[in-house]
C-alpha cells in the first residue's frame, strides 16, 4: 500500500520595517525536519543574480537583510529546493500572504508537478517598492510550503545536490591534523613531506592548530582580498594573512600582488625605542618609559591607514576578532640560544645594545629555533581591547611574529653549534605557502646594535633589517570563532568564502 506523509513548512518569514523613506528588510526562511529517507533541503541561495550561499544557515533557514528606498526597486532571491530522498517523490505547494499598497511580493515556484527524488528545483522571490514610505512601518509576510511526500515504486539511483554544509574554520584545519609540534625540526625549513597541520600550546595553555610547509588549499576570500590562512587562535578563531586582491575574471587569488605595498618600520632608527609597533620617550633612561606605547610607529600608521581605507566601517568589520597581536619586547642577553656576542645585553634603552625575545626563540640568530605563541609582557599584547591587553590598537590588525614564520616553515642562519647554514639549509622552498620571494616585515623585535635599531623581517629565511629601511607590508586580521566557510575549496581558484 502506498504510503503518504504530509509535513507542513515554513518557508519564509519576512518582517518588514522601515524609517522614513528607506525600508529594511529582515528575512528568515525554513524548510521542515527530516522524516525518515524524506529531506528537503536548500542546496543553494542566489541574491540579485549572484551566488550567495551564507545566506543558507542550515539545511533549512535562509536569513538575509536588505534596504530598499527607490520605488520601483526590486529585490530577487533565487534559491534551489532539492529532495534528496531516495524513497520519496514530492509534491510541493508554496502560499504566501500578500504585500500592501508599498510592495509587490511575488515568489514563483513550480507547483504542478512532482519534486522527484534526488531532484532539485529553483524557486525566485522577488520584492518590488511599489510607493514610498513615509512614516516608521512594521509588518510580517509568511510563505508556507506543504510538501505530500509519496513514496515511489523503486528507489531512485539517482545523486542529489550535495547539502550546503557550513563549517568553521578551526574545523578545517582540525580535519587535516597530522600531529604536535614535536615532530618537527625547527631547525631546517619545511619540506613537502612536512606540509600539513600541526599543533602547539598558546596562551593559558591552549591548542593551537597551524599550517606548515607547502600548503595549497587555505586560500580565502574575505572582504575582496585573498588571505592565507595561518593558525587558530586559543579562542577558535582564525588568524590570516593578507595575500593580495581577489581576481573576479576567474583567477580568484592565483599570482596576485601579495602585499598591500612598502613602508619603513620607522623613520628614524637611533634608540631601542623604535623597534616598538608603538613607542615612548627617546633618549629615556630606563626601559619602561622608553617602550610606553604613546607614539605610533610608521608601520603601524601605514597599516592603519589601509584599514581605514578598506575595512572600517563595513560589514566586515562585525567578523573581526579583537586577538593578541604580540610585538615581544622582552629581552635577553647576548648567547642565551643566539649568535649574538657578550656585548648585547638586556637594557632595552637609548642606544646601549640589546638582543631581544625573538632571538632566543625564532630570529636569523637563533641557534635552537623553538617557536612559541606565548606573549611575554602585558604591555606588549597589542588589542583594541583592554580586555585581552593592552587596548593601544587603534584596528585589530597587525603583522605576523617570526614565531609564526617559523612555524610555518621558516628557520635561522645558525646551528646549534654556533656555525652558519648553507643557503639550502637556511632557505624554504619557493612552495612554501608564504614564500613571496619579497623581503616583508614582521611584528617581532630583534636588536639595538648601538647604532641602528632591528626588527624582523622574512625572505627565503628568518631575517632582520634596520627599522629605517623599507619592507613590504602584509598585514594580518583574526577572524572570530562563529564564522564559517560557506563556499570554495581553499585552492587558489576556488578561495574558502566567509559567512
Amino acid at each position: 500500500m502506498r504510503k503518504t506523509l504530509v509535513l507542513s513548512i515554513i518557508l519564509f518569514t519576512i518582517a518588514f520595517a522601515s524609517v522614513a523613506t528607506n525600508l529594511i528588510i529582515n528575512v528568515t526562511t525554513s524548510i521542515g525536519v527530516n522524516y525518515n529517507d524524506f529531506d528537503v533541503y536548500f542546496s543553494a541561495s542566489y541574491e540579485n543574480g549572484t551566488k550567495n550561499n551564507r545566506l543558507i544557515k542550515d539545511d533549512r533557514h535562509i536569513v538575509f537583510s536588505h534596504s530598499m528606498s527607490l520605488v520601483g526597486e526590486k529585490y530577487t532571491l533565487e534559491y534551489d529546493v532539492t529532495n534528496g530522498s531516495r524513497e520519496y517523490d514530492a509534491n510541493v505547494s508554496i502560499n504566501c500572504t500578500n504585500g500592501n499598497e508599498h510592495l509587490k511580493i511575488v515568489n514563483d515556484f513550480d507547483e504542478r508537478s512532482t519534486l522527484l527524488a534526488t531532484k532539485t528545483r529553483t524557486g525566485v522571490l522577488t520584492i518590488e517598492l511599489v510607493t514610498a514610505y513615509v512614516e516608521d512601518t512594521e509588518f510580517n509576510i509568511t510563505c508556507e510550503i506543504i510538501n505530500t511526500a509519496t513514496e515511489r515504486d523503486s528507489i531512485s539511483d539517482g545523486i542529489p545536490n550535495d547539502k550546503f554544509r557550513p563549517i568553521q574554520i578551526a574545523d578545517v584545519l582540525k580535519s587535516k591534523y597530522k600531529g604536535d609540534i614535536s615532530l618537527i625540526d625547527f631547525n631546517t625549513p619545511a619540506d613537502d613531506t612536512e606540509t600539513g597541520v600541526y599543533k602547539t600550546i598558546g596562551e593559558e595553555n591552549k591548542d593551537v592548530y597551524f599550517y606548515r610547509g607547502n600548503v595549497i588549499d587555505n586560500n580565502v576570500m574575505f572582504a575582496g582580498f585573498c588571505w592565507k590562512i595561518i593558525r587558530t587562535t586559543e579562542t577558535g578563531g582564525t588568524k590570516l594573512i593578507y595575500n593580495g586582491e581577489f581576481n573576479y575574471d576567474g583567477w580568484g587569488c592565483v599570482n596576485n600582488k601579495p602585499e598591500i605595498g612598502i613602508s619603513k618600520w620607522n623613520d628614524s632608527n637611533s634608540d631601542n625605542a623604535y623597534i616598538g609597533y608603538m613607542y615612548g620617550k627617546t633618549g629615556s633612561n630606563n626601559y619602561n618609559d622608553t617602550h610606553a606605547n604613546i607614539n605610533n610607529s610608521t608601520i603601524k600608521t601605514y597599516i592603519d591607514t589601509w584599514y581605514k581605507n578598506n575595512l572600517k566601517d563595513t560589514s566586515y568589520e562585525e567578523y573581526l576578532e579583537d586577538a593578541v597581536w604580540c610585538n615581544d619586547r622582552s629581552t635577553i642577553s647576548g648567547g642565551e640560544n643566539n649568535a649574538f656576542g657578550p656585548l648585547y645585553g638586556t637594557l632595552g634603552y637609548q642606544t646601549n645594545p640589546t638582543a631581544y625575545g625573538v632571538v632566543g626563540r625564532s630570529s636569523y640568530y637563533t641557534t635552537n629555533v623553538q617557536p612559541n605563541l606565548i606573549c611575554p609582557n602585558e604591555n606588549d599584547k597589542f588589542t583594541t581591547s583592554k580586555e585581552n591587553g593592552n587596548g593601544d590598537l587603534t584596528y585589530p590588525i597587525g603583522l605576523l611574529t617570526m614565531d609564526e614564520y617559523a612555524l610555518a616553515g621558516y628557520t635561522s642562519n645558525y646551528k646549534i653549534d654556533g656555525s652558519t647554514k648553507t643557503p639550502e639549509e637556511s632557505s624554504v622552498p619557493e612552495t612554501n605557502y608564504l614564500y613571496t620571494g619579497n623581503w616583508e616585515w614582521s611584528l617581532s623585535p630583534v636588536y639595538m646594535d648601538s647604532i641602528n635599531a632591528g626588527v624582523g623581517d622574512v625572505s627565503t629565511g628568518l631575517s632582520n633589517s634596520t627599522v629605517s629601511n623599507t619592507r613590504g607590508v602584509r598585514p594580518s586580521i583574526t577572524l572570530k570563532p562563529t564564522n564559517r566557510i560557506i563556499d570554495g575549496d581553499g585552492t587558489a581558484k576556488n578561495p574558502f568564502i566567509i559567512g
